[in-house]
């Protein structure tokens, strides 16, 4: 049974330490909507029969996870169900000073886990290029730092300068 709906790429969250965002589900719905539909279509992504989408969840938790956990394929969905854990002090410090940087942040760890996925799956590698190279338009993701708590302008400030081009 194929997938009962359109979208290539479907984002969802899990709240692990008890704190919620409020852009969050709107970021998810432009990026499974504007970014990705047409980026994964179009660079022939999905040229590999053994999935069709991916289902992809962010854990809200105390750490950014470098690695991408990935499920088995659902056979019976066609999707690769796949998993990240963000730090949410990062994610909730940028939810409120700068709705672009969250969107970011969304970005760098889904692209990161595509470009895994293709490499772990050997799926085309144009298309990986392609994401490689929308992944280098980005920064890295902050590790929380505790003197943060008191200046969120550190974490904005040391994305800010990550990013490649930025004037820095």
């Amino acid at each position: 049974m194929p997938s009962k709906h359109p979208w290539k790429f479907v984002f969802s969250g899990i709240d692990c330490v008890g704190a919620s965002m409020q852009h969050d589900l709107k970021l998810y719905e432009i990026l499974k909507i504007n970014y990705y539909q047409n980026l994964l279509i179009s660079s022939g992504y999905f040229s590999d029969p053994r999935f069709t989408w991916i289902s992809y969840v962010v854990h809200y938790g105390l750490k950014n996870d470098r690695n991408t956990k990935f499920g088995r394929i659902n056979k019976t969905y066609e999707d690769l169900p796949m998993t990240k854990e963000l730090d949410m002090r990062i994610l909730l410090t940028a939810d409120e000073n700068d709705i672009d940087m969250l969107m970011d942040f969304f970005k760098i760890a889904s692209l990161d886990s595509l470009i895994e996925a293709g490499i772990k799956y050997k799926l085309n590698p144009s298309a990986i290029e392609i994401l490689k190279k929308e992944r280098a338009k980005l920064g890295q993701i902050p590790d929380w730092k505790y003197e943060m708590d008191e200046h969120p302008e550190i974490m904005l400030n040391k994305y800010r300068k990550s990013v490649p081009n930025n004037g820095n």
